[in-house]
Order: structure tokens, then sequence, then C-alpha cells
């Protein structure tokens, strides 16, 4: 979370809770002279050892008995240099207690104690010592200095501090409060130290900014702990110029409950949980993510690592329920989620389960997104995952060398908004996505609309075991590249790769990249390709027909339909093989018109029924993948001919100084147009078309020809061939072959063949718009100064 300046106190609405009463105590004697207390409601027994003096406090001072000399009294402040075992106990509105630097082998028996301090931490460990705490009865310590006085030597700004190398355990079988609500932090423990909390002890931490926080290590083995903070619950992070401290979280066992404004558990190393409860709720929980702001309030969280392996989890969070700015590893433990933006993200790896395990068990009520990560495994356990995006999302804002999903073993159930298993290459950084399904049970609704889809990949899908359903609503719709599958109802418009592929990645654009991308948009639109793309030189008119249908072809049919199908939410969804034996079946969740099965006696070739409640509503016959709904190979046809050449978007330079000028030359009237209407889109296919493009789809527009400036869906746009300005996805966008001067990501640019003007973070470099290159005078689609005509 990020650094607060800390003028605050905690809120009103940061309840602070009543203390926790004293359980009763059993005592025996032992053998070894010290006593074995054992909580009367636990099965766990602390060892507390004999002391030789006790300390009682009041607000005149402080009194001695017993036999120990390793200390000193001045008024109402207490400070023990020497090893041993001492008692300590009273009530004191202005009292403190020290352990001298370098102390170390010091036990201290806070009995019903109450010990406030408005000018230094009630209870202080300095440098390298090393304390062991036992708690009994009822115990408070209240810091109540100012942060006015933060400045002052004597601050320390917690009810506990612990400073730099030193060593504090807290235990035993009372209950411990300490209260930094009025000042700052709860338990603060400084570089290389170490707080430890384990045994019977019940332990609450208030505060206004940090509950329990060290920049060394924050370890729970067991306990109870409490936690109410404005800031973060339990952290352990240290300062920027800090390198020795190891800044890690690690939780044993124990019950942790966790009312932060920040973060719940945040730790610059890992954090590493093998059991114990949690209940941790960051901001007021998911409810109020809208109103998060910029700040941080993420349930578990770690700029390296997260490591869980057992444990049962309740967690409502405003951010993230658990993340990591590295990978996090989540071998067990029992999880129930809402979270305003994922339940699990990590930055790079997301590895769930481990091959033939048995855990973890993860329900997701709400999220965002429900697992992301650059490379999410799913390897067992089982999980139900409601998303209000993604269900299951492979991304990342880091440079790595893969994006995937792969799913190995387990039970899933995915319902998503938008995609259910989403593979996407982040053009920022990386490329592609694959999805591999090898095993496991994974069932997938995606969103009840088209615009989103139950598999999303840009790269391939391989499927060779286990069994996968998807039940969504055409559109989007993605079948494997590799394996065995059965679909029914009307395919959606995309081919293969990402939205039915840009050419092999993406299903093919064509002939525009020589085949790199060949094949779609005319896959995607049902043979948009032909006029799109493979323009050359000074082509007048490209043959809509022979470009067009060659390439879709190629790139996939636009629509594909083995029956009609209408899903209701409710509705028994049951697959049959032509024998009547029942392959698959579940219960829909939302509407839906079309549904895919992987499943181990899914064989091409052979015919298969979907029943929906207990009616056969579709048949077809399963296919073997291929990566585009309507088959085919995309972008691996031959490329619309131009001028007697096959080698689309690859020749000269467009001319500059005739009327074959792209954005320079003749606007053509109405009548030069065709008007052709394909598949309820309008081509408009013009003779020396400079800067025309025809509209579809809400503002979404293709423009053919040369010097052709093209948008598709809100403001993302293509351009193809010479002297081509496109843009996609707010402002990121590409160019492809002569003279091209692309813009992508906010100014950074990539141009692509000769002559290329490219525009990076809003200057020109290599002085694009000389000799022939686009941007000067008569270059296609530019201005005299080099800027591309983006609208």
């Amino acid at each position: 979370m990020k650094k607060l300046t800390f003028q605050r106190t905690l809120t009103a609405a940061v309840a602070l809770t009543t203390l926790l009463n004293a359980a009763p105590i059993v005592a025996s004697a032992s053998n070894t002279g010290t006593v074995v207390q054992t909580l009367a409601a636990s099965s766990e027994s602390v060892t507390i050892p004999a002391s030789s003096t006790t300390f009682t406090f009041s607000d005149s001072g402080v009194t001695a008995s017993g036999t120990a000399s390793g200390y000193s009294i001045e008024g109402t402040a207490l400070t023990i240099n020497e090893a041993g075992t001492y008692t300590i106990t009273g009530s004191c509105a202005e009292g403190s207690i020290k352990v001298k630097k370098g102390t170390t082998g010091v036990s201290l028996i806070l009995r019903d104690l109450s010990l406030s301090s408005s000018s230094t931490a009630p209870l202080s460990c300095n440098k390298e010592t090393d304390v062991t705490v036992y708690v009994q009865g009822a115990v408070v310590l209240t810091d109540k200095e100012a942060l006015a006085d933060e400045e002052s030597d004597s601050f320390e700004g917690a009810a506990i501090k612990v400073k730099s190398g030193a060593f504090l355990t807290i235990t035993g079988n009372g209950s411990l409060t300490v209260d930094g609500s009025s000042c700052k932090n709860g338990i603060k423990g400084a570089s290389e130290a170490t707080v430890t909390v384990r045994g019977s002890v019940s332990l609450t931490a208030k505060a206004a900014n940090n509950g329990i926080a060290c920049d060394g290590s924050v370890v729970i083995e067991s306990g109870t702990v409490r936690v109410i903070s404005g800031n973060d619950g339990i952290k352990a992070e240290p300062d920027e110029d800090d390198t020795a401290s190891a800044g890690t979280v690690t939780i044993h066992g124990g019950a942790i409950t966790i009312d932060a404004q920040g973060d719940g558990i945040q730790a610059a190393g890992t954090v590493t949980i093998t059991g114990g409860a949690f209940d941790i709720t960051t901001f007021g929980g998911a409810s109020k993510a809208r109103s998060l702001g910029d700040e941080s309030a993420k349930g578990i969280k770690s700029d390296s690592a997260v490591v869980i392996s057992g444990g049962t989890f309740a967690l409502d969070d405003a951010d993230d329920a658990v993340h990591s700015n590295g990978s996090v590893t989540v071998y067990g433990g029992t999880y129930t989620i809402s979270t305003g933006d994922d339940a699990f993200h990590a930055d790079y790896d997301l590895s769930v389960g481990e091959k033939g395990g048995s855990g973890p068990d993860i329900t997701v009520t709400t999220s965002y997104e429900g697992l992301e990560g650059a490379r999410v495994f799913l390897n067992s356990g089982k999980g139900s995952i409601k998303s209000s995006d993604d269900g299951v999302n492979a991304a990342t804002d880091q440079s790595v060398s893969e994006i995937a999903i792969e799913i190995a073993g387990g039970s899933w159930t995915i319902d998503a908004t938008g995609d259910g298993l989403d593979a996407g290459g982040d053009s920022r950084n990386n490329s592609g996505g694959d999805i591999r399904i090898s095993g496991g049970e994974t069932v997938v609704f995606g969103a009840p609309n088209g615009g989103n889809a139950a598999i999303d990949y840009d790269g391939s899908m391989t499927y060779s075991g286990g069994t996968l359903l998807a039940v969504d609503v055409s559109g989007m719709n993605q079948t494997p590249t590799s394996g065995a599958y059965v679909f029914f109802g009307t395919a959606g418009q995309m081919g293969g790769g990402m939205m039915g592929g840009m050419g092999g990645q993406r299903g093919g654009m064509g002939g525009m990249d020589g085949g790199q991308r060949g094949g779609d948009m005319g896959g995607q639109r049902g043979g948009m390709t032909g006029p799109m793309a493979g323009q050359t030189g000074g082509a007048q008119t490209v043959a809509f027909q022979q470009g067009g249908m060659t390439a879709g072809t190629m790139g996939g049919s636009a629509q594909s339909s083995n029956g009609t199908v209408s899903i209701s939410a409710g509705s028994a969804i049951e697959i049959r093989d032509a024998d009547g034996n029942v392959l698959y079946r579940t219960t829909a969740v939302k509407t839906a018109n079309c549904v895919m099965l992987c499943a181990d006696g899914v064989t091409a070739g052979e015919t298969y029924t979907l029943y929906i409640d207990g009616t056969a509503a579709a048949t077809a016959t399963a296919s073997s993948g291929s990566g585009a709904m309507g088959g085919g190979m995309p972008g691996q046809g031959q490329a619309p001919t131009q001028d007697s050449t096959q080698v689309p978007d690859q020749s000269q330079v467009p001319a500059q100084d005739d009327t074959q000028v792209p954005g320079q030359g003749q606007v053509p009237t109405q009548g030069d147009a065709q008007i052709l209407d394909q598949g309820g889109v309008q081509f408009h296919i013009m003779d020396q078309a400079p800067d025309m493009g025809p509209c579809q789809d809400g503002g979404r527009s293709f423009g053919m020809d040369q010097g052709t400036d093209l948008r598709q869906d809100g403001g993302r746009s293509f351009g193809m061939d010479q002297g081509m300005g496109p843009r996609q996805d707010d402002g990121r966008s590409f160019g492809m072959d002569q003279g091209m001067g692309p813009r992508q990501d906010g100014g950074c640019a990539f141009g692509m063949g000769q002559d290329v003007g490219v525009r990076q973070g809003g200057r020109m470099d290599q002085a694009p718009g000389m000799g022939q290159a686009p941007g000067m005078d008569q270059a296609p689609g530019m201005g005299q100064d080099g800027e591309l005509p983006f609208f």
C-alpha cells in the first residue's frame, strides 16, 4: 500500500474491539522448578518459567520484590539490563518497560498489566535484544504518543517497539492488547528484527497505521490474532535502503482475523502460509471497491511470492484477494473469496494444486477476474469461480516468455461475464497466448452476449485429455487447434487464433502480411479479406470475389451451424453419443446458444446429440482441431492477385507525383463506387478510392484500396497496403507494408517496410517524412508534418 502521511487517527468506521477476558488457568508443579500452566479451554500447553522478581506498576512508581538485580527503576520507567525471568503486573497511566540494548535471554511474564505512555512505547526491545513475553490474564499496552512528536529521540510510534536486530516472541495463555489507534502502530519491528507469536496467546492489535509490522520477519505459529488497522494489518516491508531485512511473513497456524483499511497481509519478501484460519476484510470489503481509488487493499499480498499449502480463508477484499508481483503458488487450503478485483493474481506464474494432489478448494463468489497470471496452471483441487470479466485470464504487464493457461487436473466451474478461459497476447510486451488441456474437468460458461467467449486465445489451443465443456453465446467462439471436439449451435464469426485470428496468430488478415496474418478478416467477416488485403502499387480496384473469397475460405467461414440451440438458466444440458451413452451432463447457469465438448469419449467423425431438458436439440459431427470455427488453415491460401502479381503488399512505394497518390489525388464521386453487400455488410469498392472507409456495426469501418484509413470496433482500426495509418485499441496501432508510420500505446510507434516514419513518445525519430517516406507532402494518408491523420 502507498506510504501514508499518518496525519490521521483511526476513524469511527474502524471499530475497536472489547478486551478479551482472561481464560481460567489450571496450574501444576513440575520437577524442573517451572510451573506448567494449561489453558482450560485448550489442549495446548504453555510452559512459563519460574520468576525470581516481580515488579508492580502504579501511577506513583514501580515497586520490586525478589532477588534479581539486573534492572533499574526511574519513576515509572523500568529498564531490564540482564538476562533473567521477570514478572510485571499492575497499572500505570504513564509507564514504560525497556530491555537494554544487546541484552538476551530475557523473559517477561506480563500478568494482568495495564500500561500506557505518551512519551515512548510502553514496551521497547532495544537493538539486538532477545525477549520472550509470556502473557497471563488481561494485558493492555497503549501508545498515546502524538504524531507531532515523531521527530523526538524518544518517539517509538508503537505500543511495542522492536528495534534493529532484536527478537521478540509473544506467547502464553492470556490476552494481550497492543493499542496504537491514537498514534501509529500496534507492534513495530525495525530492520532485521523478528516478531513471533506462538502458544495459546490471544493478541489484539489496534493501529492508526499498521497492526503488526516488522521490516525483518513476522512469524505466527499459533494463537489467536486480531488486527484492526487504518493501513495494513500484518506487514513486513523494509525501507528502500534496507537490503539486509528479509521482509517476510510466515504463518503456520492460529486464528487470524484482520480488518484493515489497507492490505490485510503484506510483505516485500515471501508470504508463506502452511495452516491457520483466516478472516480478512480490507477497505470494508468487495462492495467498497468502487471507492478504493489508487490505494492498495489486497487480502494477502507479496512483492515477490505467495506460497500457501494449507489453511481456511474467508477473504472479503476491495482489491485482489491474493496477489503477488512475482508468483503465487497454492498447493492447498479452503477459500471463500469475495473481491472487488482478482481472486488470485500473479504478475508471473499462478499455480494451483499439485499434479496428483487433492487440494485446494476454492469458491469465488464475487470477482472482477477469478484467476490471473502470465501463466496459469490448474493441477489439482476444485473450484467455483464467478467473475464480472474473465474467469481465468493469462495476461501480464511484464515481459515474459509465454502467455498460457494449462489445465492438467482438478474440477473447475467458471461463470464469467467476460471470457471464460482467456489466453490473450499483450501487445505491449507479449504476443500469442496458448491454452493447453490435458486433464481435469472444466466447465466454462462464457458471457451471455457475443462480445466475449467461453474460450478465447491468441495463439493455439491443444486438447489431449480430461473434459472441457464450453457453453456461451455465438459471436467469438473458438475451438481447439489440436484435439477432437464436438460443437453444437451456430458458431461465431471468428476463425482461429485471437478473435478468429489475424493470420495464424489472429486467424489471418488476408494476404496483408504475405500469409503471416493471412486468411482472416476473411475468416472473421466471411470473405472480407479480399478487398482489404493484397493490394500493391497503384492498383485501382481489388477483385472482391477472387481476393475475398479465396482468402476468406482459407480463413474459415463466418458462420457454421450445427442446429439451433436455445439454453436458459437452469436448463439441463446433456451430450450423448450415437449409442445413447451420456458423455457429459450439467446444469446451465445462464442463457446460451452454443455448446462445445472436448472429452475422452469424443472421436472426430462420430456423431453426437445435444439434449436440453431431456429433448434432443441438435446433432453434430465431431471435428479434429483446426483453430477456426469454419475449419481450414487461416492465411495459407493464395493471395489475391493485383496487376498480374501474386505478391501482396510487398512491391513499390505508391507514387507521389500523380493521381495515384492516396489522400492527395482525386476524390471519387459517388458514381465511381460500387457498393457490394456481403452478409449484411456494405463494402465500398472504389476506383482509386483514397481515404474511403465504409461504416459497419456502429462506428466500425473498413476502407479498401490505396490510402485507406480504417476504423474498427470503436476506434480500433487496421490499415492495409501502401500508405496506411492504422489505429488499434485506443491508440495502439500497427502499419504494414511500405511507407508506414503507425502509432502504438500512447505515442510509441512501430513502422514496417521502406522509409518508415516512426513516432515514439510524441516525437519523430530518424526524420520521417524524408525522400519518399510517408509524411511528406503527397505522402499517403499523412499530413505535411509527418503526423498520421488519425481521427
